[in-house]
């Protein structure tokens, strides 16, 4: 997938909720910008369910997302392994960068 990084990007996470909707009434425990290559990073976060959200073009996209760091699975690579996708659509995906 050709794209370009996503600089100064806000990244937030909120706590993931059993039958509750991303983020209302609620503040994020989180926050962060991108990096001119499109890197990030949370740091000291717990393990857990969380709604990773991003705001891109006036917008606000929404990932249900865990954090494991004891994983070894794709979904718990590090974050600079990590690439997170915001099509012409504006669908919100994720992906694992794996080098060979």
């Amino acid at each position: 997938m050709d794209s370009e990084p996503l600089k100064n990007l806000t990244l937030e996470l909120y706590p993931w909720e059993e039958a509750i909707t991303c983020c209302r009434n609620s503040h994020p425990f989180f926050k962060t910008v991108t990096g001119k290559e499109g890197a990030f990073e949370f740091k000291n976060v717990d393990p857990g369910r969380y709604w990773l959200v991003a705001h891109y073009q006036r917008k606000v996209f929404q990932l249900a997302i865990t954090v494991d760091p004891g994983s070894r699975t794709p979904a718990s690579a590090a974050c600079s392994q990590q690439e997170f996708h915001i099509d012409a659509k504006g669908h919100f995906t994720t992906g694992v960068r794996v080098e060979m």
